[in-house]
């Protein structure tokens, strides 16, 4: 295992060095930890990068602040610099799936295939009446008592009690301002939209306990998006790669095998 600093951003390493990369990005207010369940499964064939965004855990230091998504992945396509890597999967969960469209968007040369869980697409964009329609749940979120607010984001995330406290740890380690902070970059976000990506093989996971909105945002995407896969993950809420670990991880691993096995990377040079 390897554990570095790059620009204020923390990362961990496993497995072989000359195998292919997977790089795992987490959701809002949680950490690299989220995706440890996922390293047994893949680490003796896959090189295995996780990643605290900035101002998440261990890259507190690093700067939040606007376009928080562009600078995210900055970090993650420096560190495949630091590392000497050309090319990368990327899995994002929830803000982390919006980072790796941006990454796409930024990077398309570093990016071999994407894996979006509990994500929704930034192609071409929503209406800024979410906004609207938020801003009063976030106002109101303002005021809940921190312990309160924590218990509450992990029990309409999860649905296993190990899970929940994961997540009622992770997001109490970086705070309610954090993730208000970036609920309001990821509406930005949301309504300023992407270009259509390139078509990198790409799979959408979705738990089956899924919040109505992302669940459909997601299955509307796989529609619209020639070639993607979708795979909807049993007895699993939106962190579905600890609810269902085992079901995540056949899947996972299922998609990376065939994209290195038969799939040529793509080139968009």
């Amino acid at each position: 295992m390897a554990a570095k600093e790059l620009q204020n951003v923390f990362y961990r390493v496993e497995g072989p060095p000359d195998a292919p990369v997977v790089v795992f990005l987490h959701g809002i207010g949680m950490n690299h930890r989220t995706f440890e369940p996922q390293l047994s499964a893949l680490a003796e064939q896959y090189r295995v990068v996780l990643l605290d965004l900035p101002g998440h855990a261990q890259s507190k230091a690093a700067a939040v602040g606007p376009r928080f998504s562009h600078r995210a992945a900055d970090c993650a396509v420096a560190v495949l610099d630091e590392l000497g890597v050309e090319q990368a999967v990327f899995l994002g969960q929830s803000l982390g799936s919006l980072v790796v469209q941006h990454v796409v968007n930024r990077y398309p040369q570093r990016v071999q295939a994407t894996v979006h869980l509990g994500g929704m697409p930034l192609h071409p964009g929503y209406s800024p009446l979410l906004a609207l329609v938020l801003r009063p749940l976030l106002f109101l979120t303002r005021l809940l008592p921190a312990k309160t607010f924590y218990r509450s984001f992990a029990a309409h995330r999860a649905i296993h009690s190990e899970t929940k406290r994961f997540m009622e740890q992770a997001i109490a380690e970086n705070g309610k301002e954090l993730v208000l902070e970036l609920t309001k970059e990821t509406l930005k976000d949301m309504t300023e939209g992407l270009p259509e990506p390139l078509p990198t093989p790409c799979l959408i996971l979705i738990g089956q306990s899924e919040v109505p909105f992302v669940r459909k945002s997601g299955e509307k995407w796989h529609g619209k998006r020639p070639g993607s896969e979708l795979q909807i993950i049993p007895d699993a809420g939106h962190i579905a790669n600890q609810d269902n670990a085992e079901v995540f991880n056949e899947t996972l691993k299922g998609f990376l095998d065939r994209l290195f096995d038969s799939s040529p990377v793509v080139d968009h040079s």
